[in-house]
């Protein structure tokens, strides 16, 4: 009986040393995989919109615009730049009739975030 334990303690021991060995290499080949599908994703398009501002609600980092598209809210970033001139400015300088150029990116429709926004509204003074 002793060779017959002997024999399928062995069997036992290559099996998993097989099964152990078998899930290493499958674990490396699925992390290579997703080490390759995860490169860097291309940016999205920009696009360009003007239009007429009807609403600035800087606490949640909305403009909300009325031109080619209609009335829409954009999100703005807090890294999106804004100006007005040569002059960077801040949301909650730019004030409702003003006239804007916003550069955005649509991750999904009818979703826009803008890139920058350009107040084209001369000063009076």
């Amino acid at each position: 009986m002793k060779p017959f334990r002997r024999a399928i303690r062995t069997l036992i021991f290559v099996f998993v040393g097989l099964v152990l060995g078998l899930g290493i290499y499958c674990y490396g080949q699925n992390n290579t995989q997703n080490n390759t599908e995860s490169a860097p994703s291309q940016e999205p398009a920009h696009k360009m919109m003007t239009g007429t501002v009807n609403e600035v609600r800087p606490v949640f980092k909305i403009l909300r615009i009325t031109g080619e598209q209609g009335l829409v809210s954009i999100q703005v970033p807090s890294e999106a730049q804004i100006t007005k001139g040569t002059r960077t400015i801040h949301l909650d300088d730019i004030n409702t009739g003003d006239s804007v150029v916003v550069t955005y990116y649509s991750p999904e429709p009818g979703k826009f975030i803008a890139v920058t926004i350009l107040d084209s509204t001369m000063d009076s003074g």
